[in-house]
């Protein structure tokens, strides 16, 4: 259940995320043998929203030769976790680096 919805994010001590706002993630959700199962690339932040103590990002990936692609939810604060329908992926947390330079697709 989703308790609060915000269009702005603030993912460092002096960084912050606002609608519209390019970033690119790493990190992210891993195999039990350390494989990558997380995104990789550019993405255009919509908005953030909490649910319990875990912290969401819904964004859309942008690629600079198509335009837009898929729609994103990218887990980015609270504890790593295990779902019990995949007991061998670890949900970590994804971090975030805003784009110096914001060129429109």
């Amino acid at each position: 259940m989703i308790q609060a919805m915000k269009k702005t994010f603030r993912y460092s001590e002096r960084g912050e995320l606002k609608e519209g706002d390019q970033f690119r993630v790493s990190g992210g959700p891993i195999y039990r043998d350390k494989r990558r199962l997380g995104h990789k690339g550019i993405f255009e932040f919509r908005y953030a929203f909490q649910v319990g103590k875990r912290v969401y990002i819904e964004a859309v990936e942008v690629n600079r030769n198509y335009g837009y692609g898929q729609s994103a939810t990218l887990f980015v604060k609270g504890r790593s976790y295990r779902r019990p329908a995949t007991p061998g992926v670890l949900v970590k947390t994804y971090k975030v680096r805003k784009l110096r330079d914001q060129q429109p697709i």
